[in-house]
């Protein structure tokens, strides 16, 4: 053993010097240097799964490594060669950069502090990565590299002339936009206690309405009392028994509270603030680099409230995280927090510091100053699907010393958390073929401390976040749909033709205008136009949809659906692709290892999928049904239910809604699915805000009542006719759906316009115990679930 270890040292020394040679003939990037490589190979990062490193592993890796890296060093060199042929800049890349120095309050550039990284959990000995090869970043310079590699060069713009109007470039907003268990009745099953409609057991979800059921919080935008009235958003903390406002809390200027979480007696609240910090605005021209103007950061606000004395709520805390707001989660006293922040400045300018280039937080609870997250807590996956960063924060409501935040470079839009992981999916688009890839990121929260474990990705798009599930063997079940060209090869054909004619028509265009100078300069510009034509004018393109013939049409395009299961390390372990053909996903519901999907082009077949071995999914069943729901509930363990639309196909073979729909599914045998109960309501043009969020979907399990916001039309030829705003309340078990009434807090009117414009519309239903309470943006009532008599009534204006 002794020898091996001997002979390893030696094989190291011996890469070292050739990986020195390497660096000294070849210009790369400093994240892809071979010295870099190989200081990766002695101390390699973080790893995300652990398995035992026996020494002739090592050493096998530094001979296998030799061959890798000579192979990047010579894809990097060129890759660098080609990226300098030419780059065109977005206006993004070409007018931002940031520069530390007017951030009020925050450290000058070049000194800002950084929260302390975490130790490591893994023995980086004695473990090793399988599977995801990205990596936290060793310092700022490695970030910054990884950035010069998928950001553009700012474009080179030409120097205006003093007598030539200039854009001084005023200030500007920086556009920073840019089931483990069987949980058979979704996040509140038992209790008399209004609770949000959760995705997943004992794991929150930020809404607009709380309760603890002593006082209800509400989060609104009070009604403007005119046209020049702008208002924002500010939350009541109204009595539940009298329905008395106990206190109000606003918010600062220039700010957009979104949604909160209520957490015993501390409320945390989320809102957009849009002058994080300014930075200045870096323009190229032929003659330098300018700063013209500023623009503003954006971040995403935790306001934490302490409650105890609801008439008298004191703002303890806030925690500020760079970047737009993606989604919360709570779980016990901790609120997980996601943003995704656009790099704001451009790694390839001089003037770009590193520290420019990195997101920023500040906790209130800490220090007063805005702070850059360290190298170490910044990942660099295998694949970086966007120019942003993905922030991750876990804030306890409790310690005000304990957080932790983690990045990534690159976005995502849709969350998912299990009691143990936090998921976040975004969407790649491939440039040639116009296809989706959803790409996944998956990260630990054992007591608040957040690590990236694992990175993946599965073709097609997912249809929000009831697409994904976590088994309770750790496994990811995710459903998605797949746009592709029914014939590549003709598609690829025809795409490359159509781009031969663009260029061909911009050199002619080109060609054109450049003799039409020439001839100016001649004194002889109209006499030109008039002999010459332009020879583009007249170009005509080959149609691209015949309806007539499909064959005709080369870009024609079509869908399925698939089911993928992907192991801890999201690799993909199961599949089950060819669902449901030309058409698409609209809901998913996972129960235990079963899957239920919904897919629709004209009926809605409602599919079982078998997920017991996750190395075989199958289809038990199916069901098909006209209309299709958007949302799917359980109710007990054997009834599902669906809220969508109801649906009509003409003689032309169009389909088109006529109306919401409630139907009750029997799924006691998977194989053999039953529509057992329907229930219409409205016709065209109705609409409920729980089709949307779930959120809004009320289901009170210890009386088996459900709730939905409703905005009802009817037909009446040739038009619809507005016949009711409210919210509607059923009965509903495994044998039956039946209407209790509903709650309206505009009878009597029916112009659509005047409720809207008055405030009217109800947005929730909440309940505590025998009561239940609608919540529209003038008042909030309260009614008795027996009777619907009205209690009490709230005016919010």
């Amino acid at each position: 053993m002794a020898d091996l270890n001997k002979k390893q040292d030696n094989n190291l020394e011996y890469l070292s010097q050739k990986l020195e040679e390497l660096d000294r003939g070849i210009s790369v990037p400093e994240s892809v240097k071979a010295s870099q490589l190989l200081e990766r190979m002695k101390n390699p990062p973080p790893q995300l799964k652990v398995v035992k490193t026996v020494k002739w592993q090592k050493a096998a890796g530094i001979a296998a490594a030799f061959v890798l890296v000579l192979g990047s060093v010579l894809y990097g060199n060129l890759y660098v060669n080609k990226q300098s042929d030419g780059f065109v800049a977005s206006s993004q890349n070409t007018e931002m950069a940031m520069d530390a120095a007017p951030i009020e309050g925050a450290p000058e550039a070049g000194t800002a502090k950084a929260f302390a990284a975490p130790p490591s959990s893994l023995d980086e000995e004695n473990s090793q990565i399988e599977g995801m090869s990205g990596y936290f970043a060793k310092d700022y310079a490695q970030i910054r590299e990884e950035l010069k590699s998928i950001q553009d060069k700012p474009q080179i713009m030409q120097k205006k002339q003093p007598d030539e109007k200039v854009d001084d470039g005023e200030s500007e907003k920086h556009p920073d936009t840019g089931g483990g268990e069987d949980l058979l009745t979704g996040g509140n099953d038992a209790g008399d206690i209004y609770t949000t409609n959760a995705q997943t057991q004992n794991v929150d979800e930020a809404d607009i309405v709380k309760t603890d059921g002593k006082n209800l919080y509400y989060l609104y935008t009070p009604v403007p009392q005119n046209d020049d009235d702008q208002t924002q958003p500010v939350i009541k903390i109204i009595d539940a028994k009298s329905l008395e406002t106990r206190s109000t809390i606003h918010f600062p200027q220039n700010t957009y509270a979104t949604d909160m979480f209520l957490a015993g007696n501390k409320l945390a609240v989320m809102y957009a603030y849009d002058s994080f910090y300014t930075v200045p605005i870096y323009r190229v021209y032929d003659t330098g680099v300018e700063q013209k103007g500023t623009h503003s950061i954006e971040a995403t606000t935790l306001s934490v409230y302490d409650v105890s004395d609801a008439e008298k709520p004191v703002n303890e805390r806030k925690f500020e995280q760079q970047g737009n707001y993606i989604n919360s989660r709570l779980v016990n006293d901790t609120v997980y927090l996601v943003t995704e922040s656009y790099v704001p400045a451009n790694a390839h300018l001089k003037e770009v510091t590193d520290e420019m280039l990195i997101p920023s937080v500040r906790d209130t609870a800490v220090s007063s100053n805005i702070q850059k997250l360290p190298a170490s807590d910044i990942c660099i996956p295998s694949q970086v699907t966007d120019r942003s960063y993905m922030m991750v924060s876990s804030i306890s409501l409790t310690n005000p010393n304990s957080s932790s935040t983690k990045a990534v470079l690159g976005g995502g839009s849709t969350v998912y958390m299990s009691p143990n992981n936090l998921y976040i999916a975004g969407s790649i688009t491939d440039d040639t073929t116009r296809e989706e890839t959803t790409s996944l990121l998956k990260f630990s929260i054992e007591n608040g401390n957040i690590q990236l474990l694992a990175q993946g990705n599965v073709p097609g798009a997912i249809d929000g976040q009831f697409a994904l599930d976590e088994s309770s063997a750790g496994d990811l079940r995710i459903a998605t749909t797949r746009e592709y060209y029914v014939n590549p090869a003709a598609a690829q054909a025809e795409l490359e033709k159509r781009r031969i004619k663009r260029e061909q028509i911009q050199a002619e265009r080109n060609a054109w205008f450049a003799a039409y100078n020439k001839a100016v300069e001649q004194g002889r510009g109209e006499e030109f136009k008039k002999e010459t034509p332009k020879p583009w004018v007249h170009v005509e393109e080959s149609p691209e949809v015949n309806a007539d013939s499909n064959k005709s049409n080369p870009l024609q395009r079509t869908t399925s659906n698939n089911v993928y299961v992907l192991d801890e390390s999201l690799q993909r372990i199961g599949t089950l692709e060819g669902l449901a053909l030309d058409e698409n996903i609209y809901s998913v519901r996972y129960i235990g290892d079963i899957a239920y999907i919904v897919t629709f082009k004209q009926v809605d077949p409602l599919f079982a999928i078998d997920l017991s071995n996750p190395n075989a999914p199958k289809v038990l069943g199916q069901l098909k049904i006209l209309g299709f729901s958007e949302y799917l509930h359980p109710i007990g363990s054997d009834t599902l239910l669906g809220f969508g639309y109801d649906t009509v196909t003409n003689s032309g073979g169009n389909t088109t809604t006529t109306g919401l729909k409630l139907s009750l599914f029997d799924i006691s045998n998977p194989m053999n699915l039953k529509e057992t109960q329907v229930y219409r309501m409205g016709g065209a043009g109705s609409s409920s805000e729980a089709i949307y969020s779930h959120k809004a979907f009320m289901y009170y399990g210890d009386k088996n009542i459900i709730g939905v916001p409703v905005h009802l039309f009817k037909q009446e030829k040739p038009d619809t006719k507005f016949t009711f705003d409210g919210f509607y309340l059923f009965e509903v078990t495994s044998e039956k759906i039946e209407y209790l009434g509903s709650v309206s807090h505009s009878e009597g009117i029916k112009d659509v316009g005047t409720i809207y414009n008055q405030g009217l519309d109800v947005q929730r239903g909440v309940y505590i115990g025998d009561t239940v309470y609608t919540f529209s943006r003038s008042k909030v009532t309260a009614h008795s679930l027996t009777t619907l008599d009205k209690i009490a009534e709230c005016a919010l204006q």
